[in-house]
Protein backbone atom coordinates (compact mmCIF):
# COMPACT_ATOMS: atom_id res chain seq x y z
CA UNK A 1 0.00 0.00 0.00
CA UNK A 2 2.79 2.06 1.03
CA UNK A 3 5.12 1.60 -2.40
CA UNK A 4 2.26 2.34 -4.36
CA UNK A 5 0.49 5.44 -2.52
CA UNK A 6 4.42 6.66 -2.57
CA UNK A 7 5.00 5.83 -6.49
CA UNK A 8 1.43 7.41 -7.53
CA UNK A 9 2.15 10.85 -5.40
CA UNK A 10 6.24 11.16 -6.43
CA UNK A 11 5.27 10.71 -10.07
CA UNK A 12 2.87 13.91 -10.50
CA UNK A 13 5.88 15.75 -8.96
CA UNK A 14 9.35 17.21 -10.23
CA UNK A 15 12.56 15.81 -8.09
CA UNK A 16 13.37 19.01 -6.97
CA UNK A 17 9.90 19.34 -5.30
CA UNK A 18 11.09 15.99 -3.42
CA UNK A 19 13.89 17.72 -2.35
CA UNK A 20 12.39 21.31 -1.46
CA UNK A 21 10.23 23.08 0.59
CA UNK A 22 6.99 21.22 -1.24
CA UNK A 23 8.31 18.17 0.73
CA UNK A 24 6.28 18.49 3.04
CA UNK A 25 3.01 18.57 1.04
CA UNK A 26 4.21 15.52 -0.37
CA UNK A 27 4.50 13.35 2.60
CA UNK A 28 1.19 14.86 3.84
CA UNK A 29 -0.72 13.61 0.15
CA UNK A 30 1.02 10.22 0.77
CA UNK A 31 -0.16 9.78 4.39
CA UNK A 32 -3.41 10.93 3.23
CA UNK A 33 -3.50 8.40 0.34
CA UNK A 34 -1.97 5.68 2.47
CA UNK A 35 -4.86 6.27 5.51
CA UNK A 36 -7.74 5.74 3.23
CA UNK A 37 -6.29 2.21 1.70
CA UNK A 38 -5.05 1.48 5.03
CA UNK A 39 -8.46 2.13 6.63
CA UNK A 40 -9.99 -1.04 5.09
CA UNK A 41 -7.35 -2.67 7.69
CA UNK A 42 -7.99 -1.10 10.82
CA UNK A 43 -4.41 0.69 10.40
CA UNK A 44 -4.30 4.73 11.27
CA UNK A 45 -0.74 5.75 9.17
CA UNK A 46 0.84 8.37 11.43
CA UNK A 47 3.74 9.63 9.32
CA UNK A 48 5.07 8.91 5.96
CA UNK A 49 9.28 9.80 5.42
CA UNK A 50 10.80 9.78 2.31
CA UNK A 51 14.44 8.64 2.94
CA UNK A 52 15.44 7.09 -0.26
CA UNK A 53 14.29 8.18 -4.41
CA UNK A 54 15.60 5.29 -6.56
CA UNK A 55 16.03 7.46 -10.00
CA UNK A 56 15.83 5.56 -13.15
CA UNK A 57 19.07 4.92 -14.98
CA UNK A 58 18.88 7.87 -16.92
CA UNK A 59 18.29 10.54 -14.62
CA UNK A 60 20.58 9.12 -12.12
CA UNK A 61 23.27 9.72 -14.74
CA UNK A 62 22.50 13.09 -15.86
CA UNK A 63 22.20 14.32 -12.31
CA UNK A 64 25.80 12.53 -11.99
CA UNK A 65 27.07 14.13 -15.31
CA UNK A 66 26.24 17.51 -14.09
CA UNK A 67 27.66 17.29 -10.81
CA UNK A 68 31.05 16.45 -12.16
CA UNK A 69 30.41 18.97 -14.55
CA UNK A 70 29.93 21.41 -12.25
CA UNK A 71 32.68 20.32 -9.71
CA UNK A 72 35.43 20.43 -12.76
CA UNK A 73 34.06 24.07 -13.45
CA UNK A 74 35.26 24.78 -9.72
CA UNK A 75 37.90 23.13 -10.12
CA UNK A 76 39.02 25.04 -12.96
CA UNK A 77 38.16 28.69 -11.30
CA UNK A 78 40.17 28.05 -8.53
CA UNK A 79 43.32 27.16 -10.09
CA UNK A 80 42.80 29.84 -12.16
CA UNK A 81 42.64 32.24 -8.77
CA UNK A 82 45.55 30.36 -7.61
CA UNK A 83 47.68 30.87 -10.47
CA UNK A 84 46.33 34.71 -10.63
CA UNK A 85 47.53 34.90 -7.03
CA UNK A 86 50.74 33.39 -7.59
Amino acid sequence: IIDSSIREIIGTVTFLDVLGAKRQTITKKITELVNKQAKNFGANILDVRIVRLNLPDKARKAVYERMRTDREKEAKEIRAKGEQEA
